[in-house]
């Protein structure tokens, strides 16, 4: 008898603790790892190339040890984890949609001319 009240009683305290936890989805955690993964690569990807660009590397140095660094960095996130953060689904999902290849393409086109720039007023400056 005594059983059965601590077990009702149990439950009671169960669902009054239910109803103020808010539902959290099963993978926000590994999709929260992801994100702070991707922000880490592509952070250490601007930070090398500024710091190479500003100790002085010759042209196309700073892009290189930036690559290395940011392939570095996902090397290290397959050690841990066991993958890597391009191949999660909800990057997948973002990449998949039609407008992100004209987004990427300004993008890059904007960058292409800033370094076209920079390798010119270089030449120039010589």
């Amino acid at each position: 008898m005594r059983g059965g009240i601590i077990e009702a009683n149990k439950m009671k305290l169960n669902t009054k603790n239910k109803k103020n936890i808010k539902p959290v989805e099963p993978d926000s955690t590994e999709r929260h790892r992801a994100n702070m993964w991707a922000s880490l690569s592509i952070g250490t990807f601007i930070v090398v190339f500024v710091l190479a660009v500003t100790l002085g590397a010759p042209l196309i140095m700073p892009f290189i040890y930036a690559g290395a660094a940011f392939f570095a960095i996902l090397f290290l996130e397959s050690l841990l984890r066991g993958r890597i953060w391009p191949f999660e689904d909800h990057f997948k999902k973002n990449l998949g949609q039609e407008d992100v290849a004209k987004r990427l393409l300004i993008f890059c086109a904007s960058i292409l001319l800033l370094m076209e720039t920079a390798v010119i007023l270089n030449w120039m400056t010589r």
